[in-house]
């Protein structure tokens, strides 16, 4: 895919690392997923995400193609979804493999992830 859209990832609000237990698109505090950030991008509200479990849970947004499946009415996160969703949430790896490990599903729906460190004080 040549034309590819960017992600950004902010340091400050992105909620990994911290097991599948309690994880959201987006927390009260602001804290997101990347599938938050994604949502956001699709042009998802911070209200239409918040304290939602995976993009399932809101198939009204226009999510990429690729990240839902559909079940006769129904809609189902694909395998790339909960594979994003677990490599998100794994607290066994550090940022940089989280992030080598996301960025090529996220190519596959049309997003190249930029991540930004929060500045040193």
């Amino acid at each position: 895919m040549t034309d590819l859209k960017t992600l950004i990832l902010d340091d400050a609000t992105w909620y990994r690392g911290r097991g599948m237990s309690g994880s959201c698109l987006r927390h009260t505090d602001g804290q997101m997923c990347c599938l938050g950030f994604l949502a956001l991008a699709c042009g998802a509200t911070s209200e239409d995400i918040e304290l939602e479990a995976m993009p399932e849970d809101v198939p009204e947004i226009a999510w990429p193609a690729g990240l839902l499946e559909t079940f006769g009415v129904a809609m189902s996160d694909s395998r790339i979804g909960r594979t994003i969703a677990e490599i998100n949430d794994d607290s066994t790896i550090d940022d940089a493999t989280r992030l080598e490990r996301l960025a090529p599903l996220f190519e596959r729906l049309g997003y190249r992830l930029e991540f930004t460190k929060a500045r040193e004080k």
